[in-house]
């Protein structure tokens, strides 16, 4: 099966150009409510579709890609072109079955095969993955390749977990993960409360409704002055490092429970001290996600599910690479720094960490332990840890400035325009 991306109106004559041979052409809407972009692009395709004739087949229907996928895997359609409408990126197929379109759409492929087809349903994913009761699962947030999260799923998977690697994109994630035989590939935007829900429920058809480990692992950086942040912005950031976190216990606490489970909250030793420059909201996002990790170990202990906080250090990923550099506006009190704060955004502060495959043999080896509370782990992580512990406030305030001088520079700048 062929997939593929419409935008407009060229994308579409290229999709009937792809079908030339078949005379068939399935387009897929990708939505549960209609985008702004499918409103502009409908009407277009519809005008076209009328010019068509009776040897075409165009249908729109409601439901993502992965929904539609499945329903063609399943009436063994292996040559039908299927396209959708979406904003940008590519999916990679999956297996979830659901909504109100999908008896419609099964009837809709049997117009495109011969009158007289047989053909028997495929089997279902949740029959494909080799599970036995003795086998453990866990799913992991936020596993692009090269993040902490590829890292994690590489180390549950060498230690024989059917890992469950989740990703916004999913055509982001390793090309050794996706091929692994115990490894099912989900989408999974961790915003999205349809999104989570959709994850609980593939998760469930596959394990029988249980599941092991969670790893909140998803994150997002933000580099700006605190006099000059968005608080639009900054609230975001605390959607993706606090909110999505609760949001996710909450939808596989019954899945954990049922099992006595773990949970696995990564937060940063920035929660802790004011690391870096001009980070207060990131800092701040994970200082909350410290402590909601560590209030919710004591409410779910009861219910026999533990949970462990990662209070991670130096690791070397891509975090820093994808971060869109800040940009200081006019005006503000610190735009004299503008290349300072480029530079430190450029990764160098990960210099000295472990790699991502150190970090989750470290993490893997404190769940199967049945390590709870906080666990400092990366680069520097022994002497960070006591180093917050033994040093006085005034002592702690000097080595940070010493790590990060945007006073003295300020104080620079100020002199030299006198």
């Amino acid at each position: 099966m062929s997939y593929g991306t419409i935008a407009n109106r060229q994308d579409f004559q290229t999709a009937l150009e792809l079908t030339e041979e078949d005379k068939r052409l399935l387009v897929v809407w990708c939505h549960a409510t209609w985008c702004g972009e499918c409103k502009q692009i409908k009407p277009t395709i519809d005008a076209m579709t009328q010019e068509l004739g009776e040897d075409r087949s165009v249908y729109w229907f409601k439901m993502n890609i992965e929904e539609a996928t499945a329903v063609c895997d399943e009436y063994g359609i292996s040559d039908t072109p299927v396209f959708m409408i979406f904003r940008s990126g590519d999916f990679l197929p999956e297996t979830k079955v659901m909504g109100m379109a999908t008896e419609r759409l099964k009837r809709e492929i049997q117009k495109l095969l011969p009158e007289n087809a047989k053909f028997e349903p495929s089997p279902s994913s949740a029959e494909l993955v080799q599970m036995t009761p003795e086998t453990k699962t866990v799913l992991i947030t936020g596993c692009s390749a090269g993040g902490l999260g590829d890292g994690l799923a590489e180390s549950f998977r060498d230690k024989g977990y059917h890992v469950f690697a989740t990703a916004r994109t999913p055509s982001k994630i390793s090309k050794s993960l996706t091929e692994a035989p115990n490894v099912t590939i989900l989408t999974l935007d961790v915003l999205s409360s349809e999104a989570i829900a959709a994850a609980v429920e593939n998760v469930t058809k596959i394990t029988g409704g249980k599941l092991d480990v969670l790893v909140n692992n998803s994150g997002t950086l933000m580099v700006m002055p605190g006099l000059d942040i968005s608080i639009e912005e900054a609230k975001k950031t605390f959607d993706t490092n606090f909110w999505a976190y609760l949001a996710m216990i909450q939808a596989f606490a019954p899945l954990l429970i049922k099992v006595n489970g773990a949970i696995v909250n990564n937060t940063s030793a920035s929660g802790v001290v004011p690391f870096g420059s001009f980070m207060s909201v990131y800092n701040s996002s994970k200082a909350a996600a410290i402590l909601g990790s560590e209030t919710w170990r004591l409410e779910l202990a009861p219910l026999g599910v533990r949970t462990l906080t990662l209070v991670t250090t130096g690791v070397k990923s891509n975090s820093f690479a994808n971060l869109e550099l800040p940009k200081i506006p006019e005006g503000s009190y610190y735009r004299g720094l503008q290349g300072y704060i480029e530079e430190q955004s450029d990764g160098r502060l990960q210099a000295n960490g472990i790699t991502g495959k150190q970090f989750g043999d470290r993490v893997v080896r404190e769940v199967e332990r049945g390590t709870t509370g906080k666990f400092w782990v990366g680069g520097g992580a022994a002497s960070a840890r006591y180093g917050v512990k033994l040093l006085p406030g005034w002592l702690m305030d000097m080595l940070l400035a010493s790590l990060f001088p945007y006073a003295k520079l300020l104080k620079q700048q100020a002199n030299s325009k006198e």
